[in-house]
């Protein structure tokens, strides 16, 4: 193991990577930043506008891996109710 997390057994980093999408827009708001700052132009693969825009109109992409795993419910995003994994 090299420490990596591609190395850890069981774990599925395209998952992490998709829950980190709405995380990072709840955490954007709550410490009082502008999600475009996260969200520039030259992040996510050319895709922060289209990002941007589901979570304007309440449709945001990952949200179901963070309320899977008990961290919000869809009516409170972006309110968190834990910040990592309970």
């Amino acid at each position: 193991m090299t420490g990596a997390l591609d190395d850890v057994p069981g774990l599925d980093t395209t998952l992490l990577e998709w829950a980190a999408i709405p995380w990072s827009y709840a955490a954007a708001l709550e410490i009082g930043i502008d999600p475009k700052l996260v969200f520039h132009e030259g992040g996510y693969h050319g895709h922060s506008a289209g990002l941007l825009r589901n979570f304007q109109v309440g449709v945001p992409i990952g949200l179901h891996l963070l309320v899977d795993a008990g961290m919000t419910t869809p009516e409170e995003f972006p309110r968190m109710l834990h910040w990592v994994r309970p």
